[in-house]
């Protein structure tokens, strides 16, 4: 029995051969497959850069369902001031589940359309956190979990990558959306502020494309988008859902 969810993960056509409609008819035979077999959505991920591709898939029935914008700085940006909030607070890998409501509720649904959130991505391995023990006496960096509390759940949670040796700083972000603009600021300016202990190294993070409040903070904060991975999907029956 197939799936009811089929994924186009690539398509490509030499350059001397585009503007053929080969990339259409390539589309157009793949559609017709899974609807033959059974299927009931059709899903594909695109970059927003990448005009040409998002058109095609727009006039053959795709919408978009969610996103994701990488940012990056060449070097972690500086702060001048920085006042701690009061509710920021320190967790640790055994508080997953507080984590895992909050970015099920901050992705929300629609988002979770294809790939949904698991439970084993907060939960790390015995090696993986043995692995983090080690790296951190090692003296090679931290990763830090902060989040901010008002009762037993998350209201906000960050985890940061900070590196002592050469590489790259990384962030992870995640608000409810009733808290855009207010508790992502704050912890954005704690991990910039964390940072200026480490070296000045390029710092990455990826932000769900809804949250402009965050990618707009980010940028006038010091960093650029670099590229935006959007998911597309397009009903391939009436009786999908």
């Amino acid at each position: 029995k197939y799936a009811t969810r089929w994924q186009i993960a690539n398509v490509a056509v030499a350059p001397g051969f585009r503007g053929r409609g080969i990339s259409r008819r390539l589309m157009e035979v793949a559609i017709d497959h899974a609807t033959r077999a059974g299927g009931l959505w059709v899903v594909l991920q695109v970059y927003e850069g990448n005009a040409v591709a998002r058109g095609l898939y727009h006039s053959l029935g795709f919408e978009q369902v969610g996103g994701t914008m990488d940012l990056y700085a060449p070097k972690a940006p500086r702060i001048e001031q920085y006042t701690p909030h009061p509710l920021i607070k320190r967790y640790t890998v055994s508080d997953w589940q507080p984590l895992y409501e909050l970015v099920n509720h901050q992705v929300g649904t629609q988002a979770q359309w294809w790939r949904s959130i698991k439970r084993s991505d907060f939960q790390p391995a015995f090696e993986e956190r043995l692995a983090e023990w080690f790296w951190h006496v090692a003296g090679r960096g931290t990763i830090y979990r902060r989040a901010i509390q008002e009762s037993p759940r998350f209201e906000a949670a960050l985890t940061l990558e900070a590196r002592n040796w050469q590489g790259e700083h990384n962030l992870q972000l995640w608000v409810r959306p009733e808290h855009y603009n207010v508790f992502d600021r704050a912890l954005i300016d704690w991990a910039l502020w964390r940072l200026q202990d480490y070296p000045r190294w390029p710092i990455r993070t990826s932000i769900n494309t809804e949250h402009t409040q965050a990618i707009d903070y980010l940028v006038r904060s010091g960093f650029a988008p670099q590229r935006t991975l959007l998911t597309m999907r397009r009903r391939l029956t009436e009786d999908a859902e």
